[in-house]
């Protein structure tokens, strides 16, 4: 590298705020970190979610070094609070990728782009005519969060595992961002990958020192005051086993009468009625939903935090 030079280094997000999700979280979190290295100029091409007025705020003092623009998206039919892009924004995203002449691709979240909405993988053919790098990450576990699905087994294994490696093979590397995604990556049988443990989490903001059992009044009642409080903080989900976690606080109540069990977090209509609808007999089980902002406060709150999902490439929450 030519310690002289800015780079520009593109980006393409299909997990982006104002999604709420680990992945888009620490995908805003990182492109904010390459900018301030000041090495770097960092082009990000996010969902617009119908309304890119919804997209996160640049940082005083990075406008020359991140720049984020949206392609057209829409919820998708599965799962309605996942944005995924049109299908008429591959041709858009090639375009916008030529216009900055990159050093560096980077396509985050292949099923997204590629399984869930336009076929394509953009940017591919820019990079291989240019010689520069294409790269991606395994950041959702796919292929073990399918086998928890009715006949995920089954299609996973005919389907998705040899898609997968054919689409994985097609870039240059894919990142393993922690240990858990490189055997997941390993399973799949996709060879190209580079173990880099880089999914940094800003700990500042989190302290002890916050905890405050009266913010946690609002969903506690006067009968709760002295409970233990059991929190799981996250996307609301069947691959998320919130299920199991529900019915292990029905045991533990029984051995265990002043406890209470904290869900935050959102997730599909079905899921929420389900999960509520088996939660609905037994006391002291209060579902908050999001807490944007408000995390810090919430984990300081809390005795113990608990999660059940048996895949995830790093868990933020943890």
């Amino acid at each position: 590298m030519d310690a002289q030079r800015t780079y520009t280094l593109v980006f393409v997000f299909t997990t982006f705020p104002p999604e709420v999700s680990g992945s888009a979280l620490f995908n805003w979190e990182r492109v904010q970190w390459l900018a301030q290295q000041g090495t770097y100029k960092i082009v990000v091409l996010a969902n617009n979610w119908q309304d890119s007025s919804s997209l996160p705020s640049v940082p005083p003092g990075l406008e020359k070094n991140l720049i984020i623009e949206t392609f057209p998206s829409k919820p998708w039919l599965i799962y309605e609070l996942l944005q995924v892009p049109t299908f008429a924004a591959a041709r858009q995203i090639e375009e916008r990728v030529a216009s900055y002449k990159p050093d560096l691709i980077t396509l985050v979240d292949i099923e997204q782009m590629f399984w869930f909405s336009t076929w394509h993988l953009p940017g591919r053919d820019y990079a291989r005519e240019h010689r520069i790098p294409y790269i991606t990450e395994y950041q959702t576990d796919y292929y073990n969060h399918l086998g928890t699905y009715p006949c995920g087994k089954l299609l996973r294994e005919i389907l998705l595992k040899p898609v997968h490696r054919y689409l994985y093979h097609q870039c240059d590397v894919t990142l393993a961002i922690s240990p858990a995604s490189a055997r997941s990556l390993q399973q799949i049988g996709i060879s190209n990958f580079h173990s880099l443990s880089f999914h940094g989490v800003d700990i500042a903001p989190f302290s002890p020192s916050y905890r405050d059992r009266k913010w946690l009044e609002t969903w506690l009642t006067a009968e709760e005051q002295n409970h233990k409080v059991i929190l799981f903080l996250g996307r609301l989900a069947l691959e998320k086993r919130i299920n199991l976690l529900i019915e292990a606080f029905a045991q533990l109540k029984r051995r265990l009468p002043k406890c209470s069990l904290v869900i935050a977090g959102e997730g599909p209509t079905n899921v929420m009625t389900k999960l509520k609808r088996l939660a609905q007999p037994i006391p002291h089980i209060h579902f908050v939903g999001f807490a944007p902002g408000e995390k810090a406060r919430l984990l300081a709150s809390c005795d113990v935090y608990c999660t059940p999902a048996p895949y995830e490439t790093f868990g933020r929450t943890l």
